[in-house]
């Protein structure tokens, strides 16, 4: 309907309006952040140093169990832990395992992704005792170790997206300002959650949006110092090169920012005004240059993981050096 649209238009509008009207389209269909299952994951980690178990070992039947119970859970839990075995299993066969999903979004789709992440995850990590998968909704983890109320820094997956050239620092000022707010918001003492959403503008009429959240399980000084590590570690790095899409996502806290909005208003969560544009008005408009993605993760001993991805990552630099063109 939408394609028939811009093709009526396309009769009315010069060339060059056409391609940006196509542009558009393209982004209103690629955009639209997803709420039903079957997504493709954006990263995972399969952990070696823990070791493999056997098939039809007792491992595996309590890691089968444990994904199932998680599965149940998530129906009515954002967030949730089981642990399978028996106090002979201990150090050996016992899994411990969680997941978590994004707070801004509703329970039916947490529920279809982590019936998707039990699925993908003993398919891309087989017979390893200890993984992880992310989604853009939720991640799941397991380990044959106690993990409930544990801040883990390693296996985080980082991600930066969408040069923009000569902004004068001004993606940078944005990013710094709102995440360092939100992350005060997210653990202070009076939140209920470790979670917290904003924008702030970064140049005329143009808005960034953030989120920060960390797993409810931790204490608030574990998840300050997740949130500070996520900025220190991947967020300030990309900000500071003026990227338009940065990502940190670990098992503990996550932190993104994007030039468009990718969480849920639904769900409960505000947004005030947008603050003054950190950008100078009436500076030099941009011009379109080669733009890639930066997958950015952490190495760490006993841990392998493919290369992390964001839907539709390889359209994104292609579309907006087309939008630079046609404004």
């Amino acid at each position: 309907m939408v394609l028939l649209a811009c093709n009526n238009l396309s009769q009315m509008i010069s060339v060059r309006n056409y391609i940006l009207i196509l542009l558009i389209c393209t982004l209103m269909a690629i955009m639209v952040p997803s709420t039903k299952g079957g997504e493709p994951y954006i990263g995972w980690k399969c952990v070696d140093k823990t070791g493999n178990y056997t098939l039809n070992s007792p491992y595996q039947s309590n890691l089968i169990a444990a994904l199932s119970n998680l599965t149940t859970l998530s129906s009515s839990n954002s967030f949730a832990n089981f642990t399978a075995g028996d106090a002979t299993d201990a150090g050996k066969n016992k899994v411990y395992a969680l997941y978590d999903c994004r707070d801004d979004l509703p329970l039916q789709t947490c529920h279809d992704c982590v019936v998707n992440a039990s699925a993908t995850i003993t398919q891309i990590c087989p017979l390893n005792k200890e993984a992880v998968i992310t989604y853009e909704e939720c991640f799941l983890r397991y380990a044959s170790h106690p993990i409930v109320a544990t801040l883990e820094l390693k296996y985080a997956l980082s991600y930066c997206n969408l040069a923009v050239p000569d902004d004068r620092g001004a993606m940078n000022r944005t990013v710094t300002t709102i995440v360092e707010k939100l992350i005060d918001e997210a653990t202070s003492g009076s939140a209920s959650r470790y979670f917290a959403v904003g924008r702030g503008s970064y140049f005329v009429h143009q808005d960034v949006y953030c989120l920060v959240q960390c797993t409810p399980d931790l204490s608030r000084s574990d998840c300050k110092e997740c949130l500070m590590d996520a900025y220190n570690s991947t967020i300030a790095d990309c900000a500071s090169k003026s990227m338009l899409v940065g990502l940190h996502s670990g098992p503990s806290c996550r932190i993104r920012y994007s030039w468009f909005r990718f969480f849920n208003l639904t769900s409960g969560v505000g947004l005030g005004p947008s603050p003054s544009p950190s950008f100078p008005v009436g500076s030099p408009r941009f011009s379109p240059l080669p733009i890639n993605a930066t997958p950015r993760s952490r190495k760490s001993n006993g841990s392998h993981g493919g290369s992390l991805t964001i839907s539709n990552a390889k359209l994104i630099p292609l579309l907006f050096s087309l939008f630079l063109f046609c404004v």
